[in-house]
């Protein structure tokens, strides 16, 4: 999550727990809010920019994918999702490709990218 989008989350609520949504012009927030930032779990859509269309369900962390989830990448009629680990904002660990036409592929991945087969 962009370092913007993060402060407009943080800027939506402060100092409480709650379970709610927040908004801002490139994305949208449901789930759990701690100290006015996405904390716990969640549901994010993308609605502008590079990511419109893409999905992410899982764990957060200070306003970031963090832990368990599962990302959906939408582009045009392809759609790939990745489900495994996260850190801080990044597909980090073992997680599994799955692609439209039923491919899976599983590997280990490092900063983002696949770092093995």
């Amino acid at each position: 999550m962009s370092e913007a989008l993060a402060s407009a989350f943080s800027r939506q609520i402060t100092n409480s727990t709650t379970t709610g949504t927040l908004q801002t012009d490139s994305a949208s927030y449901n789930g759990d809010i701690k100290n006015g930032v996405a904390e716990g779990q969640g549901s994010m859509t993308f609605n502008a920019g590079d990511r419109e269309g893409d999905s992410y369900t899982g764990a957060f962390v200070n306003n970031r994918f963090h832990g368990k989830g599962k990302y959906t990448f939408k582009s045009g009629k392809n759609q790939v999702s990745y489900e495994g680990n996260f850190s801080e904002g990044q597909m980090s660990g073992w997680g599994k490709m799955t692609y439209n036409n039923g491919d899976v592929a599983e590997a280990e991945f490092k900063n983002g990218k696949c770092n093995g087969q």
